[in-house]
């Protein structure tokens, strides 16, 4: 059975391509007409995997594994509120979801560290000339309780998440199947959505569009299957409550949960690849206090751990010597600002030249290296490094469209305050740029964003010649009430992954129909929805690429409706006698189910 070989030992540089994965590397392409195959790509594709399955009794290279198997790791924070698939909604649920549950597809990370999406459940698949109909065979495969996987859990999942009064998060995901929007209206009964099960082994699903990054979407959680049998009436409150209500299809299963403390996981005997899972026992532990983390990974009772500011020059240190192993991934995430499209606190950064002034007086370099001692990457455009467009990362495709300008006005302070001024006249604004106070909402207490805040006030207040009150607000319902209500002139954002691998997932936040955008500003622009919509009728990829510039430009260089600032990437560090641990982007941080540890 096909494994990851990738060994933590290797030193591994930073790979500017790689952010929030780069799935679509599966040997198929969604664009291309009817695809078939047997093997694990799903279309007869060369396999991604480096080496051949190394004997149960030793690892690769003739290194022995340890007696032990139990891995030891932190559970980001507490909050696991559900391990539901469908009421699920953050990375740290989807993370240990990742790792119980199984879907058709699941993600690993080649040897360059890009993420790959991988057939699981299902062992081929079919797309349809016109690219609107899947159709999927599904491996024999079980549940924990030796009950078969079959179509029908995967057609429960995709009802339940369409029953309305379930008020499921992620719902908006299925967007692209047939009568899905209908369903999640109550304009069509929820078993009228466009996917059936042909029979115990083959899934159909049918789309209103071609979507070329269908297949990545179904590596989320939101799209795994569950039983119905289990599930009965309550399809909410119990299901996923507790580790007595939750059952496993994936390679490990719950031993237990200690509500915002620990999650306990071991070895799933049912699973289809068990054979290739070698760890006994994974147990993710809530650490808040970064000494602490770090008192723990030095005394080896953690294995992996994300660098922090005060420990990070000391383990690199170490990892500069072999002693420890240095990991740097893109995480998906996009720091930014966002602007009232209309409204807000003054009104006054509605006018497009203030918010172009706003934008463009920032010294992107100089934030990240005074904020993060430079390990966070600088951004001039909307998609995060290492997004991809059918396989290809999009800035290998697409320019960041504020490279040129930022470098025309970072240093230019009196253009910089003419387009303020400018803005200020067209507003009719009664006096200088003196009397202007902009209020700057964020919700992050963490002090490398409250360096990074600091500094942006600083820098507008210096260059434009403005006053800058930073509103920080900790009440989650103050927050929300002020973010709906656009009661801030420039929010701060770091709050959106990318969930599946295509520009398409960012583009269509700022979609004034169907998106996210009326929490982060309101943006109503028809020319970004006219070209966001033109993406349904185009399955070329470099046709798509065309586009995907023309929405980042309007709404980053031409409305400056959001300000880049970084792109987010994390430091990891790891213990040296841990193999096969995948680190990647999309979905969760961490994929271990083929993960070992070795003599040490």
């Amino acid at each position: 059975m096909r494994r990851r070989t990738l060994a933590l030992t290797l030193a591994l540089a930073l790979l500017t391509g790689v952010v929030a994965g780069c799935g679509a590397q599966d040997g198929s392409s969604p664009s291309a007409p009817t695809q078939t195959g047997a093997d694990e790509n799903g279309s007869g594709a060369a396999p991604q995997n480096t080496g051949d399955t190394a004997a149960p009794e030793d690892s690769d290279g003739g290194e022995k594994l340890a007696a032990v198997q139990e891995l030891n790791l932190l559970l980001f924070d507490n909050r696991v509120y559900s391990l539901d698939t469908g009421a699920s909604h953050n990375p740290f649920e989807w993370h240990i979801l990742g790792q119980t549950g199984e879907g058709l597809f699941r993600v690993f990370a080649d040897e360059n560290g890009f993420d790959v999406r991988e057939l699981a459940g299902a062992e081929s698949y079919e797309i349809s000339d016109d690219g609107l109909t899947y159709t999927f065979k599904l491996r024999d495969h079980n549940w924990e309780d030796g009950a078969p996987v079959t179509a029908q859990n995967y057609v429960d999942a995709f009802v339940r998440v369409h029953t309305p009064e379930n008020a499921f998060t992620y719902s908006f995901f299925y967007q692209d199947i047939v009568n899905a929007a209908e369903a999640l209206a109550g304009a069509v009964p929820p078993t009228e959505i466009g996917v059936r099960a042909v029979d115990d082994k083959t899934l159909e699903i049918k789309l209103t569009a071609p979507a070329p990054y269908f297949l990545d979407k179904l590596t989320l959680p939101v799209y795994y299957p569950v039983r119905a049998d289990l599930i009965g009436a309550d399809t909410d409150s119990s299901w996923g409550s507790s580790i007595e209500k939750t059952i496993s299809n994936g390679p490990f299963k719950f031993a237990e949960w200690v509500r915002d403390t620990s999650v306990t996981l071991v070895k799933n005997p049912e699973y289809w690849d068990a054979d290739s899972v070698r760890l006994e026992k994974v147990t993710l532990t809530v650490v808040n206090e970064d000494s602490t983390r770090a008192q723990l990974f030095n005394a080896g009772q953690l294995d992996v751990v994300s660098g922090a500011a005060d420990y990070f020059a000391t383990w690199k240190a170490q990892a500069d010597a072999g002693e420890i192993v240095r990991v740097e991934r893109f995480n998906g995430r996009l720091a930014r600002l966002d602007f009232p499209w209309e409204g807000g606190t003054t009104g006054l950064t509605n006018n497009l030249k203030i918010r172009q002034a706003l934008s463009l007086a920032i010294d992107r370099q100089e934030a990240v290296d005074l904020a993060f001692n430079g390990l966070q990457l600088p951004a001039y455009g909307l998609y995060p490094t290492g997004v991809s467009i059918s396989g290809t990362p999009v800035r290998e495709l697409v320019s960041e469209p504020l490279t040129e300008l930022a470098a025309q006005y970072v240093n230019d302070d009196a253009a910089l305050r003419k387009l303020f001024d400018d803005g200020l006249a067209e507003e009719g604004f009664e006096g200088t740029r003196a009397d202007v106070t902009l209020s700057f909402f964020t919700t992050d207490v963490v002090e490398s964003l409250k360096v990074l805040q600091e500094y942006i006030k600083q820098t507008w207040e210096t260059k434009l010649g403005i006053n800058v009150n930073i509103d920080l607000v900790t009440d989650q319902g103050l927050a929300y009430q002020k973010m709906l209500g656009f009661e801030y002139d420039v929010a701060y954002s770091n709050n959106i992954s990318t969930d599946y691998n295509d520009p398409y997932h960012w583009a269509s936040i700022w979609s004034s129909t169907g998106g996210t955008a009326q929490y982060f500003g309101g943006y109503n622009s028809p020319r970004y929805d006219a070209a966001l919509s033109s993406l349904a009728a185009e399955s070329d990829p470099a046709k798509r690429a065309e586009i995907y510039a023309e929405l980042e430009r309007i709404l980053v260089a031409e409305d400056y409706q959001i300000v880049p600032i970084y792109y987010s990437q994390l430091e990891y560090f790891a213990q040296p006698y841990i193999r096969n641990f995948d680190f990647t982007s999309l979905v969760s941080p961490y994929e271990y189910s083929r993960a070992y540890i070795v003599e040490h």
